[in-house]
């Protein structure tokens, strides 16, 4: 890996850093105190870790030998010759590795304490949910702040929280009718949630029933085309490969997609569920990041991108989108 890639991963991962301590700033720019010191901080920090992981990165290939041989891919398939790519150091990383959350209980209320910044209101006396709570540890680390309720609904139980039992202003559960029968709710969190829902419009249906006119519906969407899209990283951490390959080919080298709307268009498709199932939005955010030229200027995998609804022009200001935040109003 050459020492001006490394660099411009680096400014690229600064960048999206950078764009996450704006939107906090502009989340809590209502609030009467507003730590940006300790954002400024975060970003540091961070940054030193990617500047450490650069370092160690240019020790390792200094010590290899030069490669003098070429791989020859002339007689491969075009399947074959992208697979020789994803294996190489050129293919660029979906996410940073210190990003990841793994699967250890703190990094996953380290995780739940960033969606709780990312919400960024003072949540005391509110009626929260998590739709689509996952292993609960949001509505877990919300119901310590003084909330009246902070609830967490999915549809399948999992982690080592409790579900179905309800201590104090906490709850997690499989059970609709009973998070009905608990509303409605002044705050309601879809955190990664609608792209991977069989029928988004439903979905929004529902929060309807447990809304009022006064409440504030969270949304963070994570679309397709952004180089993470379908979580695979955790498996092959590897930008857009969703975008390149077939879910056949995906499949044959062992990896699956994990999600269910394929939208190519994010924030047309997003504005068409909300304004279909009665929402206004009251501010929508998007955090982008660069599209590097290793997939614009690689004609292969520039080709496999340009898919036929982008009227065969190369989608980088799709592929940019990383999340699109939402804040929706019900209207009636």
């Amino acid at each position: 890996m050459s020492l001006e890639k490394i660099i411009r991963n680096i400014e690229n991962n600064l960048e999206e850093l950078k764009t996450y301590s704006k939107t906090i700033i502009q989340k809590n720019e209502n609030q009467q105190e507003i730590d940006i010191g300790k954002i400024i901080g975060n970003i540091e920090n961070n940054l030193q870790e990617l500047k450490i992981y650069s370092n160690s990165v240019i020790t390792a290939n200094n010590q290899q030998t030069p490669k003098n041989e070429k791989i020859e891919t002339n007689n491969l398939s075009d399947f074959e010759k992208l697979k020789v790519l994803l294996n190489s150091d050129d293919w660029p990383q979906a996410a940073p590795e210190f990003l990841i959350c793994e699967d250890s209980e703190q990094d996953k209320n380290d995780r739940a304490e960033g969606i709780v910044s990312y919400i960024g209101i003072d949540l005391k006396d509110k009626k929260f949910l998590d739709f689509g709570c996952g292993e609960g540890h949001v509505a877990q680390k919300i119901a310590s702040l003084e909330t009246i309720k902070s609830y967490g609904f999915d549809i399948n139980k999992s982690g080592i929280l409790p579900w179905e039992e309800v201590s104090n202003n906490f709850l997690l559960t499989t059970d609709f009718e009973k998070i009905k029968a608990e509303g409605p709710y002044d705050v309601v969190l879809l955190y990664d949630v609608l792209d991977h829902c069989e029928n988004p419009m439903e979905t929004l249906n529902k929060i309807r029933e447990i809304t009022t006119n006064d409440s504030r519906i969270y949304i963070r969407c994570h679309p397709f085309c952004s180089r993470h899209g379908t979580h695979l990283y955790k498996k092959l951490n590897k930008a857009y490969v969703h975008m390149v390959f077939s879910d056949e080919e995906l499949a044959s080298m062992g990896y699956k997609n994990d999600i269910a709307q394929k939208t190519l268009f994010p924030v047309a498709q997003n504005n068409t569920w909300f304004s279909k199932t009665g929402y206004k939005v009251v501010s929508h955010d998007t955090v982008k990041t660069l599209v590097e030229d290793f997939f614009k200027q690689n004609k292969l995998i520039s080709a496999r991108a340009t898919k036929k609804e982008y009227n065969n022009k190369f989608p980088e200001y799709q592929m940019s989108q990383v999340f699109n935040d939402y804040i929706l109003q019900k209207i009636s």
